[in-house]
Formats: structure tokens, sequence, C-alpha cells
């Protein structure tokens, strides 16, 4: 099988190699019974590279598949790929279903991903090696096809880099098929637009001569990256733009006293969260004040926000018992709530300023290296425990 990925067209010219400039006119015609969706799958998990979405800087990312059927408690699946950067992305084949199911399926699976966490996605590739027989081995794989990215494909860092996809900076969402209906583009351009979901179509054209099958790609909404990325930029006030700023230069600062801690970028908000390699829970640095006019405060936290109140109680029962330690650890006067909010709990310490000054981004820094060497081997210890 030969697959061409070119411009969408009612007919094809494909370029046959050690012919020199010799042309052959390939009719698009319809696929038959024997051409399923599941071909589409098999194809695209050999080939992930085929349906890999340019990010705002134009770039295609060398990517492989790490799990494919991939099952859950809650469901399956159909493919899941990674990048080179630790970014996910889900793949949702149509398969005859109606539109409003090819919606709300693709988003509770995004919710699957993001209520499984890190190890929770890494356990169902090790338990299913259908494709693949675990991380490692896809990492290896990447290593091997693409040497320039060796260096930063170290499964520590890739772990932390998924994590922080799931948690819904960079996860991408594809829903693949012969033929994408209209209402499927139209809503998935309304996520995209209103929401800034990254959730494209993918739907290919099938062509066939004598010879060969020829699969060929069009990605609807892609072009929407860059006009959204550049939109945002536009749209953002001027506060937005100083907080994007202000934790710009804190993730600088903190990537050089903890290489490889996260790859995400400043947003524009009063917060900032800092995985920890977790599920729903991070540390955080926040601005307080905000709502009441004036910023009057800053805090370092770690933040409980499992889905249940009572995982929230036990983790932080587990770290309030610890107190005295911690406050000697730290050096710092740790305060502990729980319940934060309806089911949440946090441990954390508060600066009494609000703008945003040399002094406090010093302060802010130190402070998140303290609190992720000090509470992130105590976190993990609770987890491998549990």
């Amino acid at each position: 099988m030969h697959i061409c990925v070119m411009k969408r067209r009612s007919y094809g010219l494909i370029a046959n190699k050690g012919t020199g400039d010799k042309m052959t006119f390939v009719e698009s015609i319809s696929y038959g019974k024997d051409k399923t969706e599941e071909d589409l799958h098999q194809l695209i998990a050999k080939n992930p590279q085929l349906i890999t979405v340019e990010d705002s800087e134009g770039r295609r990312m060398p990517t492989a598949t790490i799990g494919s059927h991939l099952r859950f408690p809650d469901g399956e699946i159909d493919l899941l790929l990674m990048d080179v950067e630790g970014n996910l992305t889900l793949v949702e084949l149509k398969r005859d279903k109606p539109p409003r199911d090819v919606i709300a399926q693709i988003l509770d699976y995004a919710s699957i991903l993001y209520q499984s966490g890190g190890e929770g996605i890494e356990e169902s590739i090790k338990s299913q090696p259908t494709f693949t027989n675990g991380l490692q081995d896809v990492i290896e794989k990447l290593k091997e096809e693409n040497p320039d990215y060796s260096e930063e494909l170290e499964i520590e860092a890739i772990r932390k880099k998924m994590e922080n996809s799931i948690n819904g900076h960079a996860l991408q969402l594809l829903i693949v098929s012969y033929e994408v209906e209209e209402p499927i583009r139209r809503v998935t351009e309304y996520l995209r637009e209103v929401y800034g979901v990254k959730i494209y179509c993918v739907e290919f054209d099938y062509f066939a001569d004598r010879e060969n099958e020829y699969f060929v790609p069009e990605t609807i909404g892609a072009e929407d990256v860059r006009k959204i990325k550049r939109r945002e930029r536009k749209e953002l006030t001027q506060t937005q733009i100083e907080y994007q700023n202000f934790y710009g230069e804190l993730l600088a600062k903190l990537k050089e006293k903890l290489p490889g801690i996260t790859q995400q970028k400043a947003l524009p908000q009063n917060w900032l969260s800092v995985p920890v390699g977790h599920s729903d829970v991070h540390l955080s640095w926040a601005f307080h004040g905000v709502g009441v006019g004036r910023r009057n405060s800053f805090e370092v936290g770690l933040h409980f926000e499992r889905p249940s109140r009572d995982e929230n109680k036990q983790l932080f029962d587990f770290f309030k018992k610890k107190e005295d330690v911690l406050k000697e650890e730290l050096a710092e006067d740790i305060k502990f709530q729980f319940p934060w909010g309806e089911r949440w709990a946090r441990m954390y310490v508060i600066k009494n300023e609000g703008e945003m000054t040399e002094e406090l981004k010093e302060w802010a820094v130190a402070t998140m290296v303290k609190f992720y060497n000090v509470l992130k081997p105590k976190l993990d210890d609770y987890f491998h425990s549990t």
C-alpha cells in the first residue's frame, strides 16, 4: 500500500518515483464495505505522522502511537498518540455514529484521560501490550527515529509533559472518517473558536488504481491554529499581558533551577499550576485579592483537587500529621485548609505583596523550588503506598 499526502480534490496527481516528471491521474472513488474505518484505524496506528496537526509555529512534531483500542474502566479509546514533546493526541474514528454521539464520545474520552492522569494512562498501556510494551518502548523508538530529540526524550520529563497535556494545556482531539458531516464540523469549530479546545476533524479521500491504494487526509480546522493564536495575542488586556509576562519569568527561572520540571507556557491569568506527576494534585502560584479591587498577597501552595472529597481529605490528613516536620524542612509558616471550596484541600504559604516586584519573583521561585523538593517525594511515597 502506498500512502500519498496531498491537497484534497476529486482527482489526484500521484508522482511516481524514478520516472522523472511523469504523473499518473488517479480517480477518487467511494470506499466499499471492504474499506471500513478499521482500515483507517490500522493505517493511522502504523503511520501517526499522517494526521499530525501543525502547531502555532507551523511545525509537525514527530509522533508515535502509544495505544490502540486502549481500554479504560469507562470506555475504549481508538488511538492515543504522543509526540516527542510529550503532548497527547486522542483519535476517535466516527464509525457511522450520529454527529452528536461522536462529539459527546470524544469529549467523554478526554475526560477519562484527565481523570486517569499520567500514571493511569501508563498503567493502561502496560496492561494492554497490543501495540507497544509500554511508554519506555515508545520513547526508545522515537529516539531511534529522531536522534535530534534524544536529550529531551527522558521518561521522567515525558511523564511530566504528558501530565501537563491531559490537564488541558496541549491535549489534541481528532475525529477521523472518510466523511465528516457538517454538524460535526460546526460543533468542533465552535469548541475551537469559543472555548479554545484543540479539536479537529480529519477527512480521508480514498483513491485506487490497478496497482495501489491511496488514503489522502485533509485536516479540517488546522488553519484555525494560527488564527486563534493571533486573536488571543490581540485581545489580551493589559492586566492579562502583565500576568503572562510575570509567570513567564517565574517559569523560566524555575526551569533553570529544576530542569525538566515542565514544558508549559504562562497563561494570561492570575494563577499558574505546576505539575507534580499526579493527576488532580499540583503546586500553584497565585495572586489573591484580585476580585476585590487590588492584589494584596501572593500564594505558593500544594493543592489537592481530586474528584473525591474523601481522597482530598486523606491527602490533607497525610500532610497535616507532618506539619511540624514540614515547617522545619521548608522554613515557612505553612497554612493548612480543608475543606477549600466544597471538596478540595491545600497547604500553602502567603507573602503579603501584591505588586510584581523583583523581590516577589525571587521569593516565589525559591519557595516553589523548596515545595517541589520537599513535598514531591512525600507525594510519591503516598501514592505508591495507596
